[in-house]
């Protein structure tokens, strides 16, 4: 394996993330200790591997060092919460404990690890300002991005029209990659604040990350403009949105009304805690 794995001098000045390198590298590998994995990322990083080493013995002890390895490398493309994306089980492909929930278990499980280049990518060359990294904190990870925000209690359907103020595409049709709630007609029914997070960027079709708001804090010395407001949500669901033309869309169609937020309002945060939550 070591022949397919980047340099260390690539893994800290190139161009890629190190996360999008590593899971390039590692496609297709295995190894038959779980909990070796993070040991060898780190010292390929040239983290503190003692770190990890320090981490106690037990049935969770390689999703620990998983996440152990996340907080060492603290500055994380923002489309690692895209990683799985395409799966119906996408979230189970994940670190199973908070606040670690967005976080892939292992990048050599990725099957898809171009899901993180293409989020990359988008916010690289995009017209807008589009942050590329987050930051792995203790308490999740800590995200600049534009989304379309909801407020009040809706319903999202298998398939819906989206409709966001502020922005010029005419609207977008969401699908669910799963389906995302127990009722009989395919319905996610949401009785607090809800938003989606993009992969790409609004002006064009991507993959969504569906999130609940669990609680919104005014910045210090902040106002109450949203873009002096941090979000924290929960990852509950994955989708993707096609931008409609007028034309495209049906008079019986159901139509749920948000809010998009620019990508450039440096105090609009999401941070990931969890997922799942009610």
């Amino acid at each position: 394996m070591a022949d397919r794995l980047p340099s260390v001098y690539d893994l800290r000045y190139g161009m890629d993330t190190p996360i999008q390198q590593l899971s390039r590298a590692l496609r297709n590998r295995t190894t038959s200790k779980t909990e070796d994995e993070p040991l060898c990322l780190a010292s390929l990083l040239g983290l503190d591997v003692e770190k990890l080493l320090n981490v106690k013995e037990s049935i969770h002890m390689a999703a620990e060092r998983m996440s152990t390895l996340y907080l060492l490398m603290r500055e994380l493309p923002i489309g690692i919460i895209f990683a799985n994306v395409d799966f119906q089980n996408a979230l189970e492909r994940n670190l199973s404990h908070a606040p670690f929930r967005w976080a892939p278990r292992s990048l050599l499980l990725l099957e898809e690890p171009m899901n993180i280049d293409l989020a990359v990518a988008a916010h690289r060359f995009s017209d807008t300002s589009q942050r590329i990294l987050g930051f792995c904190e203790q308490d999740g990870l800590h995200i600049q991005h534009n989304g379309i925000l909801f407020s009040d209690e809706i319903v999202l359907y298998q398939s819906c029209v989206l409709k966001a103020e502020g922005h010029t595409v005419n609207g977008y049709r969401l699908t669910w990659y799963s389906k995302p709630g127990p009722s009989s007609d395919c319905s996610a029914h949401y009785r607090r604040d809800v938003a989606l997070i993009f992969q790409t960027d609004a002006a064009r079709s991507s993959d969504v990350a569906v999130v609940l708001i669990e609680n919104r804090r005014l910045l210090e010395n902040g106002t109450n403009m949203q873009n002096d407001v941090e979000i924290f949500a929960t990852i509950v669901a994955y989708g993707r949105v096609e931008v409609l033309q007028e034309t495209m869309v049906e008079t019986s169609e159901r139509i749920v009304r948000g809010v998009l937020t620019s990508p450039d309002q440096k105090c609009y945060k999401l941070y990931l805690p969890a997922q799942g939550k009610t």
